[in-house]
């Protein structure tokens, strides 16, 4: 649930060199920086003069030409600032600049699904059992995970987060109901806070396993596989 975190981070990046394959954001040598210099133009954010993130000048061959004179459009090709993330979905579908908006998007309809799955979980609990309901939530969740590694456009992201979204939701009420409905009036409590610390402590096991593990489709395998260990609910 809270992997968005990592997965649609965006780190520092500005336009590619056009024609300069091995184009990286940090610079390479005197050559790359020149290359970068004349290629890029420079935006003031918050008093501070840095290289533009989302425009390129066109007539890059006109580089000597006055500033002022020179052709300013939106680029089509990033280069990402690797220090931190090797990659997150954010820098491989390039959720930035006019297309920024889609990671608010992919966030938003992952809650969407939140909701659905709140609502439908304890319904289809009260209709077939609540371990049927938890098992056929891991059904979906456990592939919903795994095959959202693949992830290759942002429709393609978005459904498999509402799914994982619905269905991860669904297994955490699942469980909750069945463990307050085994315990007894005067234990709910208790066992409530206990959840929910159990909650807390993955959050911090995932920053653990975001930090060594740098690249969001591994990052999203080694949270995903695991769910599967939840089968011997059974």
């Amino acid at each position: 649930m809270m992997i968005s975190v990592f997965l649609l981070n965006v780190p520092d990046h500005r336009c590619a060199i056009p024609g300069y394959d091995n184009d990286t954001y940090h610079v390479q040598s005197d050559n790359h920086a020149h290359l970068i210099n004349t290629t890029i133009p420079y935006v003031k954010r918050d008093g501070k003069l840095l290289l533009d993130s989302c425009h390129i000048y066109f007539d890059v061959a006109n580089s000597t030409n006055s500033v002022a004179n020179r052709t300013v459009v939106a680029c089509k090709k990033w280069v990402y600032d690797k220090s931190v993330f090797e990659s997150t979905v954010s820098t491989q579908l390039n959720f930035v600049c006019d297309n920024a908006i889609l990671a608010t998007h992919s966030k938003m309809i992952f809650m969407g699904g939140c909701f659905v799955g709140a609502f439908a979980a304890g319904a289809l609990g009260d209709k077939i059992g609540r371990k049927k309901a938890l098992l056929l939530c891991l059904m979906f969740l456990i592939p919903g995970g795994v095959i959202l590694k693949w992830s290759s456009s942002f429709v393609m992201f978005a459904i498999l987060r509402f799914i994982n979204g619905a269905f991860a939701v669904g297994f955490f009420i699942s469980c909750f109901v069945i463990g307050i409905e085994m315990v007894g009036p005067s234990r709910r409590v208790w066992f409530g806070v206990m959840t929910e610390m159990f909650f807390a402590i993955g959050m911090v096991v995932l920053t653990g396993l975001a930090y060594f593990i740098r690249d969001w489709h591994t990052l999203e395998l080694a949270t995903a596989i695991p769910v599967a260990a939840f089968l011997i609910y059974w």
